[in-house]
């Protein structure tokens, strides 16, 4: 679509945050004929209202976007598309000398000398559920709405918006025109039934670590320490590359986690009738001989896969002992294989004997925006750092 059409789209369209119950039911209902037709209305419409209505704390809120004929926000049947947006609580590296050292947004800092890298709080958008119904399609609405999303997020200051991104799985260049290019996104895949571990040398050993199982009840401290050494990395990874380089990451909290979780139960008692309890949601190695060393997933049933949503490691003996334990979960609920996002191409073919591969489906997208919020100076390019399966989801 050229410049002009675009233009004259957007002059006689207008984008509207829904709070309309019927322009809300309308979106899910439009949604479910792409996403879950095979659900009937009732089980789809209490899922989605689990989804909008979780309480996942301060920073994360749930949005319905609809692009409308002008005046008609309000009317259930003017949607020509739809898209749903999370803000999630992220964390960016500040890379600054000793007498710059007074933003307020920075939480702390560390380095040496002169140079010094500070992290500030930051809200990340999660776009997703783009949707545009079938007898309106083939007319550029999906893009032009995907445009004024991002002037939107652009212009938003309470709170402002860092970065935004979302996955395609409508090939990798769709969503570039509207500003969220796609970037590589890589998988590991393990078949269950006849997957094979490699043997390591005796310097990776995989037999002396305990495991522990990641409940509800530890789950908290896990990730409280795994956002502490999160922090530590972003820092050091920037102080290294001398602050040449600027770093995102969407924090990986217990409460998003919790989240996934809730949705889970309810696909598995509701939609799949699993009477199966969920006794765990990953393992980790124990703290005096396995460090701070786990994985977190998740069960796709529909799909057979087991979803790594989180991994944390020292060595590929710790990460072949984590993919170990993912697999015998795996097996123990029928699945067929089990999928990593985004793990070091040498240590997935290290550990597991198989290598990654490009991702088929989900790229992952990444929407810049042009200007540092506290500044408002021209920002380089940011590298959102964890592209794993703990960011998708809800």
């Amino acid at each position: 679509m050229s410049a002009d059409a675009t233009h004259l789209l957007q002059k006689n369209l207008e984008l509207v945050k829904t709070t309309d119950p019927e322009v809300t039911r309308r979106v899910w209902l439009n949604n479910k004929s792409h996403f879950a037709c095979n659900l009937s209305d009732e089980v789809w419409l209490a899922k989605a209202a689990l989804r909008t209505g979780l309480d996942l704390g301060p920073g994360v809120e749930h949005k319905i976007w609809v692009l409308v004929p002008r005046g008609r926000g309000n009317d259930p049947s003017a949607i020509l598309s739809a898209v749903h947006t999370y803000e999630r609580a992220g964390l960016m590296t500040v890379a600054t000398k000793v007498s710059d050292h007074t933003n307020s947004a920075q939480e702390d800092s560390t380095g040496t000398g002169n140079s010094r890298v500070a992290l500030k709080n930051i809200v990340i958008v999660y776009v997703l559920l783009v949707f545009t119904p079938v007898e309106h399609r083939k007319r550029g609405y999906a893009r032009t709405m995907l445009k004024m999303l991002k002037e939107q997020l652009e212009q938003q200051t309470d709170p402002a918006v860092e970065l935004s991104f979302l996955f395609s799985s409508v090939g990798r260049d769709f969503y570039e025109p509207a500003g969220w290019p796609a970037v590589r996104s890589r998988e590991l895949v393990l078949n269950v039934q006849d997957h094979v571990f490699p043997e390591l040398s005796m310097d990776t050993a995989t037999n002396s670590w305990q495991l522990e199982d990641i409940t509800e009840a530890n789950l908290q401290v896990v990730m409280d320490r795994d956002i502490e050494l999160l922090r530590a990395e972003m820092q050091d990874r920037t102080l290294k590359a001398h602050g040449n380089c600027q770093l995102a990451a969407i924090v990986p909290e217990a409460r998003i986690f919790r989240g996934q979780l809730a949705v889970t139960h309810f696909t598995h008692q509701r939609v799949l009738n699993i009477e199966k309890p969920i006794i765990r949601t990953g393992v980790r190695l124990n703290a005096a001989n396995g460090g701070d060393a786990f994985i977190i997933w998740a069960y796709h049933i529909s799909y057979k896969i087991l979803l790594v949503l989180r991994t944390r490691y020292e060595t590929v003996g710790q990460l072949q002992c984590l993919l170990k334990e993912a697999v015998q979960e795996a097996r123990e609920w029928g699945l067929a294989r089990v999928a990593v996002w985004d793990l070091k191409d040498e240590d997935a073919h290290e550990a597991a004997g198989v290598s990654n591969r490009d991702r088929t489906v989900a790229w992952s997208c990444i929407g810049q925006l042009g200007r540092d919020t506290d500044t408002g100076a021209r920002r380089g390019p940011v590298d959102l750092m964890l592209n794993e399966g703990y960011i998708w989801g809800l």
